[in-house]
């Protein structure tokens, strides 16, 4: 039996239609999806659409009308801006109730995805969602209007089952013993400030450091040195190198400041 039979036919959309149509329903997406923004200006070009979930966390939706690989990079860039940024776009958009403290997560939406783009996400340590669609035209005098029905894709997982890092393990990478003991002492002291607020996450690549689930600074660990970037919660902050004492006071008063700066919003 035909789809026209059915009371329906499949319809080819633009790239606007597409952010238009999924701005009006995007619960149909997910169950409690809301819109926030379309068209976000970020310093890598325009966001397609933002979106919030139904635990208030940011969702970044790229959406393509095409098969596209390029569009994992794309969103992955717009991710980062909104990652870096969440806390000025909250108070943006303020009246969407945001909590900046959930951490974003991207979406991508096609008519479909290739297996070059399933196999790369598989390596992606981001909470990535793929959605493809199919738009639809009613033609019951009843149901009149355009509609998106979505299908959830499940991307492969890797091949690789690597236990989850701790602290020690990405300490312990460092070969000079007086840098491990500097990147040591580093995360004892910052603790110290405030034991009952303050965590130390290991991720993937590098050690996170929160206050109240608000990153303070993120630490990077090499053979020879370490690397630690540090944010004031207003979008500044900065990268600094550690090989010596000397670096680590220097980079100690940053996240101090930064501490200050959190506590104070908290």
């Amino acid at each position: 039996m035909s789809n026209m039979l059915l009371g329906y036919k499949t319809v080819n959309i633009n790239e606007a239609r597409l952010e238009d149509l999924v701005r009006q329903k995007p619960d149909l997406i997910e169950e409690g999806l809301r819109f926030v923004a379309q068209q976000v200006f970020t310093d890598m070009g325009r966001l397609d659409v933002l979106l919030a979930d139904s635990d208030d966390a940011f969702v970044v939706a790229e959406l393509k009308v095409n098969e596209d690989d390029g569009m994992l990079m794309q969103a992955i860039d717009y991710y980062d801006y909104v990652v870096n940024h969440r806390d000025s776009l909250a108070r943006t958009y303020r009246n969407r109730e945001i909590k900046p403290d959930k951490a974003p997560r991207l979406f991508l939406i096609a008519p479909s995805f290739s297996p070059k783009l399933l196999n790369r996400i598989k390596w992606v340590d981001i909470n990535i969602s793929l959605f493809t669609y199919q738009c639809i035209e009613m033609n019951d005098s009843a149901c009149e209007g355009t509609l998106l029905i979505y299908n959830e894709v499940i991307a492969p997982s890797p091949s690789v089952d690597t236990p989850p890092p701790q602290t020690m393990d990405h300490i312990d990478y460092i070969e000079d013993e007086a840098i491990r003991k500097l990147a040591v002492e580093l995360i004892k002291k910052v603790q110290a400030w405030d034991s009952g607020n303050i965590s130390v996450e290991p991720k993937k690549n590098f050690i996170s450091i929160k206050v109240s689930g608000k990153g303070l600074m993120w630490l990077h660990t090499r053979k020879k040195h370490f690397w630690v970037e540090t944010t004031d919660f207003d979008g500044e902050g900065g990268r600094s190198k550690v090989e010596n004492k000397e670096d680590m006071e220097r980079l100690f008063l940053l996240a101090e400041r930064g501490f200050t700066k959190i506590v104070g919003k908290t």
